[in-house]
């Protein structure tokens, strides 16, 4: 199947997964270091709020022991299963051609391939998302009203454990209650039985932080102070003493993704449909059915379900980027690309049928090429790790590494144990960074230092390290500094 063999070499073509520096899933890595260890650590940022995320991080940690595998492992079972979910939503709405399509088109998504194998919140958001979706599919499909009220129940369930993730999924309430509404009617049973399922992991959840913190808002408040905590991506001067809620100060101080800058409201847009990570899955999805309906004529069984994915999509992007001011990246935007992939599959097997494949095989074409161009931008750091542990077995003695080069190469041992923090007393000191080595040496700490060693990795065409060095062509190095004598 085409989608499966995509799936592999998209993670063959990026296999790190995690990459540290300044990524959040270099927090996650830490709450779940945390867990590990002592079994239940009460959240200090909104990162270690999010429990679906960290929790099974920190138990495959504790089983398997940290390595690259361990910490890959979650985010590619969160990754199959959200896929396997889409796949079968696919077939029970649209049939087998318009699963393998639309499975295609979002294994394609370079925003979800990047993320297959690393910490983040997106994929168990989308996981659950889609589980709550399944469940209310079935409901409408269920034989008698018990199986329905507990399919319904599952569904707010699933619902609630997707806020857990990402505290924005909160705006597929309003969504996912017309669903209910649609297939149960309005039944004072079935929506008791879908809020119910809502709020027993809610409650539970506010339950342990009441007993943990005496708060049981806690992870609430963390979450929507996140915005105070320091970030490059937001525009020097932005205010963030205020509410990001509706707030157009926020919403225009977002560092455009894609570099478009017209005006705040449009900023957001434009910017998520220029950018490749995402763009196909938004511009393409809209083009075909366009042209499908056009073909199709005045009615067509498919017309209210596209309609519904579009209208879907359209709003999630407004409420987040709009209603709650997020930075609008193409990875807060999963749900909407499953949409845009939906309405692929669902669009492209009825146009398969009936009018010709040279345009579909054309855009699938199109999907797969620039998921493999991008899949393979990203730099492989784990020849960087080699050099990194031959160079400190030839010696620790004063040798020492700086945080971001710590928080990169932290999953090689013999870098995790060497000391990050108090890099001024060291005699030598390995750091990685973007360009040359001599021209860094004046961002050491305290002293003059010379580059005794240095390695350059050139095996990525655009020499780029996920969120730590934007797009361009300098590659990473790992640099040895020795300290001048004075």
């Amino acid at each position: 199947m085409p989608a499966i063999a995509l799936f592999v070499v998209v993670n063959l073509l990026n296999p790190s997964g995690y990459r540290g520096a300044g990524g959040d899933d270099w927090y996650y890595l830490e709450a779940a270091r945390c867990l590990a260890e002592g079994g239940a650590c009460l959240p200090t940022t909104h990162w270690e709020t999010r429990w679906p995320v960290t929790a099974p991080l920190g138990w495959s940690l504790a089983l398997f022991g940290e390595s690259r595998l361990s910490v890959s492992l979650v985010p590619l079972l969160y990754s199959l299963t959200a896929l396997g979910l889409f796949a079968v939503l696919m077939v029970r709405q649209f049939g087998r051609a318009a699963a393998g399509i639309g499975l295609f088109c979002l294994i394609a998504t370079p925003a979800l391939a990047q993320s297959f194998l690393r910490p983040n919140p997106g994929l168990p958001e989308l996981c659950f998302a889609l589980a709550s979706l399944l469940a209310i599919q079935g409901a409408a499909r269920a034989g008698n009203d018990r199986w329905m009220m507990v399919l319904l129940s599952l569904a707010g369930a699933s619902l609630a454990i997707a806020i857990a993730c990402r505290a924005t999924s909160i705006v597929l309430l309003p969504p996912a209650a017309l669903l209910v509404i649609i297939v149960a009617g309005f039944s004072t049973r079935a929506m008791m039985a879908f809020v119910g399922g809502i709020l027993a992991p809610l409650l539970l959840q506010s339950c342990f932080y009441l007993l943990a913190t005496g708060d049981p808002l806690f992870n609430w408040r963390l979450a929507l102070g996140h915005t105070r905590i320091a970030s490059t991506e937001l525009l020097p001067g932005t205010d963030t003493s205020r509410s990001p809620l509706f707030n157009p100060d926020f919403i225009d101080g977002w560092r455009p993704a894609s570099g478009i800058e017209v005006h705040w409201t449009l900023d957001p847009l434009l910017n998520l449909l220029a950018h490749p990570h995402v763009a196909l899955a938004l511009v393409l999805p809209v083009i075909f059915a366009l042209i499908w309906k056009a073909q199709a004529g005045r009615f067509h069984p498919l017309t209210p379900v596209v309609a519904g994915l579009f209208l879907f999509g359209a709003y999630y992007f407004a409420a987040l980027a709009y209603g709650l001011a997020v930075d609008p990246k193409p990875r807060m935007f999963f749900p909407v690309a499953a949409a845009g992939a939906a309405i692929m599959g669902a669009v492209g097997s009825a146009s398969w049928r009936s009018r010709g494949k040279l345009p579909l095989l054309g855009a699938m074409a199109l999907f797969g090429a620039n998921a493999l161009l991008i899949s393979a931008q990203y730099l492989d750091i784990r020849p960087l790790e080699r050099e990194a542990r031959h160079w400190a077995a030839q010696g620790r003695n004063s040798l020492a590494t700086d945080e971001m080069t710590w928080r990169i190469l932290t999953l090689e041992p013999a870098v995790h144990a060497l000391t990050h923090t108090d890099a001024d007393r060291a005699a030598r000191l390995i750091a990685v960074f973007e360009g040359q080595c001599d021209a860094q040496s004046g961002r050491l700490p305290n002293g003059r230092w010379h580059v005794t060693r240095e390695t350059v990795h050139r095996s990525s065409p655009a020499m780029q390290l996920g969120d730590l060095v934007p797009a361009g062509r300098r590659p990473l190095v790992l640099c040895l500094f020795e300290r001048v004598s004075t």
